[in-house]
């Protein structure tokens, strides 16, 4: 009777082992899976968001190919226009212009390229960046061109010029940067950024009646002028700096004043070209700046 009563005992112990043994596989088993489903879920998800950021192509219409970027960095929609030369070829090289406002701006690829066709400047490639034609631009541009320039600028390095440099054979040692107005003042302060952002990114700066007074992240173009100057001593770059002989006074004025202020420095390497356009406001004078900027800097050597 105790040897049944022992091996009763053992019995029931071993079930007990062995039922734990099989939960705690099963355990096991669903937590790998949980854990191969939360691992697949979360590739999943960082794939998504690696090609929500991809541009996409919108369509082509009259030689204009027309992207739309969802940057990370603006966090908005970014539109890109691009033009080639009429002759392109993948296989060669060409310097690239890079347009802020490009949806006011998209008349000018075409003169632009036929400049190129006269044999005057060489075949280059234009990249307009603007917005959807829905936006409001005089708002959006405050946002991008002044107030967050820093983000707008990082959109431009970090995800616009990759994508261009991939897709289209281009001169990465010839970019240029033009920009009016409030696209005067960014593209001022992506030239004051040289040391932190843009060394070796842009070769040329077309700058025509920037807002240089407005506060950018914080500071104006002239305190920006200053924190380089601290930092290096060195800028080896082309600028064209324009204003209109008759736009208001505020913009003559700074103009002035900021090319005071630079020619003051005597950066070593800087090519400064500065100019007031006579009879020209501040609506008629942006046109023939970016033409000769164009010629000066796009020119057949």
């Amino acid at each position: 009777m105790h040897r049944i009563f022992k091996r009763t005992i053992i019995l029931i112990l071993l079930m007990v082992f062995a039922a734990s043994c099989t939960n705690n596989t099963v355990s096991n088993a669903n937590k790998e899976k949980e854990n191969t489903v939360e691992n697949s879920s979360n590739k999943e998800t960082n794939t998504s968001a690696k090609e929500s950021n991809a541009p996409v192509l919108l369509g082509e219409k009259d030689g204009m190919i027309q992207y739309s970027i969802k940057s990370k960095y603006v966090n908005d929609e970014i539109i890109i226009d691009v033009t080639l030369p009429r002759d392109y070829d993948k296989n060669k090289k060409y310097p690239v212009l890079y347009m802020t406002d490009g949806y006011w701006r998209r008349e000018e690829h075409a003169k632009i390229h036929k400049m190129s066709e006269n044999n005057e400047i060489e075949p280059v490639i234009i990249v307009g960046i603007g917005y959807p034609d829905d936006y409001d631009a005089m708002k959006i541009r405050e946002r991008d061109l002044v107030n967050r320039a820093d983000r707008f600028l990082s959109f431009i390095v970090d995800e616009l010029i990759p994508f261009i440099d991939e897709n289209y054979p281009n001169d990465t040692s010839n970019r240029t940067l033009w920009g009016a107005s409030h696209g005067g003042n960014f593209v001022t302060y992506s030239l004051l950024q040289y040391e932190d952002m843009t060394k070796e990114v842009f070769r040329s700066y077309i700058i025509n009646s920037p807002t240089v007074w407005a506060i950018t992240n914080g500071k104006t173009e002239f305190e920006w002028e200053e924190l380089l100057y601290e930092k290096t001593k060195s800028l080896p770059v082309r600028v064209y700096f324009t204003v209109g002989g008759i736009e208001e006074q505020q913009f003559i004025d700074n103009y002035h004043k900021m090319v005071d202020q630079i020619t003051g420095r005597n950066y070593e390497g800087l090519e400064f070209t500065h100019e007031v356009i006579p009879d020209k406001d501040h609506f008629t004078v942006w046109e023939p700046a970016l033409m000769k900027g164009v010629k000066m800097y796009l020119g057949k050597e």
